[in-house]
């Protein structure tokens, strides 16, 4: 909002001429003499090279959390550097400090300070941030130089160069509010949720993500997150984007919870306020991440057994069948077809029996093993599978009390889920896909 006005600059332009006067004395005899350099012609006196050794920062009043650029610059008005090394390397007391990768190719840029033209090299460059209120010092930093001053054949000068103390002047943040995590900078808190919809004994994932610039590799996990009632969350994970460059700290940084629902219907993860503090403004900024909806479509209803009522026979039909018709043999009230009918009776009760047994086998499969299928996905199947089964089987008596077995074996299934660095868990997976296959068949 400053307004900077140039005064007005004059110049006289006088008649003459640009190029430089002869001196006094013996011309040669020739227009072009190739010995004139050695005779008769004065070489001019080389003037002495000049080199500084700069530290510039891109802030010089900060507050905590804030981060400041500090480049290191080399200046020289000789051709080119022959050695560089440090003698005090640079250091940052009371700052974070995130050394930033210089570029494959360092080229010079011609600078010009107090009317004398520099050839400019950054040396380094450092992302610091102020972890503490108060004035901090960045300390000095000297540097050993080496470099000849005309040409590959003159010999190799050494200087010695170093910076000055740097005083940085930090203030405190004002007293922060509830959701406040660290973050400093221009950043911005969104959340997300996905999937939106499953089955019952399924998860879901909720992703809260920090973008923008900022202090970000020093900010905490949310202090807050969306939840539900009748849903389990299990420790965050993290995924960082953070880059480090000459333009600063950037990118993004995303915390993940997974959800277990224990209900179904629709449920409503409650919003939450989470606050960035603005050193531009000088004021925290609040934002509200919900409220997020989650529909949870309920388990499969549970088949109903059909009774079939026995009718028992009446007086007259028992009466008929013990007297039978008048002057009939025992061979006629024991015709062949009962013994017929008591051979299909027989085939039918095998057959359904074996048809049980195999209803029986299939009610305790489990979905096959996919190919390249990591042991925490597996995990995640036996889980489905092991829910699922348990709507059925709790509703029997010998399913009842197997409940104490079948949470113990939820929670192992869920530590392989949700293991921190998703460590190699092959070999115990296959232990549990094997339990929960024999505890199937107990019920």
């Amino acid at each position: 909002g400053t307004e900077f006005r140039a005064e007005a600059v004059t110049a006289e332009v006088v008649p003459g001429s640009i190029v430089q006067q002869r001196q006094a004395g013996r011309r040669p005899g020739f227009p072009n003499d190739p010995l004139s350099d050695f005779f008769g012609r004065r070489q001019p006196a080389a003037r002495a090279p000049q080199v500084a050794l700069r530290q510039n920062l891109s802030a010089r009043e900060v507050v905590v959390g804030q981060p400041v650029l500090a480049t290191l610059m080399l200046d020289t008005t000789t051709g080119g550097i022959d050695g560089f090394e440090w003698v005090t390397a640079p250091s940052y007391p009371g700052w974070w400090a995130q050394r930033v990768e210089p570029p494959e190719r360092v080229t010079g840029e011609v600078v010009e300070v107090a009317g004398v033209r520099f050839n400019r090299f950054v040396v380094a460059r450092h992302t610091l941030v102020p972890l503490k209120a108060g004035q901090l010092v960045v300390p000095e930093v000297e540097a050993r130089i080496g470099f000849r001053s005309r040409s590959l054949f003159d010999p190799q000068q050494i200087l010695e160069r170093a910076t000055r103390d740097i005083t940085i002047d930090v203030t405190p943040r004002p007293r922060p509010p509830e959701g406040f995590s660290g973050a400093v900078g221009e950043l911005r808190y969104s959340a997300s949720l996905s999937p939106t919809s499953i089955d019952f004994g399924e998860s879901a994932v909720l992703s809260i993500e920090l973008s923008g610039s900022g202090n970000l590799p020093l900010v905490e996990a949310p202090a807050r997150w969306p939840s539900c009632e009748g849903c389990e969350d299990f420790p965050p994970e993290e995924e960082s984007r953070v880059t480090v460059d000459a333009e600063g700290i950037h990118g993004a940084r995303i915390w993940r919870t997974t959800l277990v629902p224990r209900v179904w219907g629709e449920l409503h993860l409650e919003p939450v306020t989470l606050a960035v503090f603005d050193p531009s403004a000088g004021h925290y900024r609040s934002q509200t991440l919900g409220p997020l909806r989650l529909e949870v479509a309920p388990p499969p209803p549970t088949p109903t057994p059909v009774v079939r009522e026995v009718v028992p026979p009446t007086e007259g039909d028992a009466a008929g069948s013990e007297n039978g018709p008048p002057g009939a043999s025992s061979q006629d009230v024991r015709p062949p077809w009962i013994w017929i009918g008591g051979a299909l009776f027989l085939g039918l009760l095998a057959g359904g029996l074996v048809t049980l047994l195999m209803a029986r086998r299939r009610s305790v499969s489990l979905p096959p093993r996919q190919a390249g299928q990591s042991p925490s996905e597996r995990a995640r199947e036996l889980q489905v599978a092991l829910e699922r089964w348990w709507i059925d089987a709790r509703t029997r008596a010998g399913g009842r009390s197997l409940e104490g077995n079948m949470q113990e074996l939820r929670r192992d299934l869920e530590a392989v889920r949700f293991a921190p660095g998703r460590a190699d868990h092959t070999h115990t997976v296959t232990d549990l896909e094997e339990r929960v296959r024999r505890l199937m068949r107990r019920a």
